[in-house]
């Protein structure tokens, strides 16, 4: 696992439903595409987020990124993936 408990990570904005990425995609899971989540849990399974309730099992193929606050690179690769989530 490359992420721990707090980090905020960046969800692909390019992810499928139904399409597997250590997991399968839910539509549900849709909703949190191109958006900062935070990881609540680590297990041998995957993350859980704070974000949906820790309902789902979240994978590191389904993160695109660790975002550190204040880093203008981040910042950057954000606004990029909540525009390309807000078109598809």
């Amino acid at each position: 696992m490359k992420y721990n408990v707090g980090d905020k990570v960046l969800v692909r904005s390019d992810l499928v439903e139904g399409n597997k990425y250590g997991l399968y995609f839910n539509d549900i899971m849709e909703s949190y595409r191109g958006q900062v989540v935070t990881i609540h849990q680590v297990d041998a399974d995957g993350y859980r987020i704070e974000n949906d309730n820790r309902t789902w099992v979240w994978r590191d193929e389904m993160f695109e990124c660790l975002v550190t606050k204040g880093d203008p690179m981040n910042e950057k690769l954000i606004a990029q993936f909540k525009m390309l989530a807000e078109i598809s």
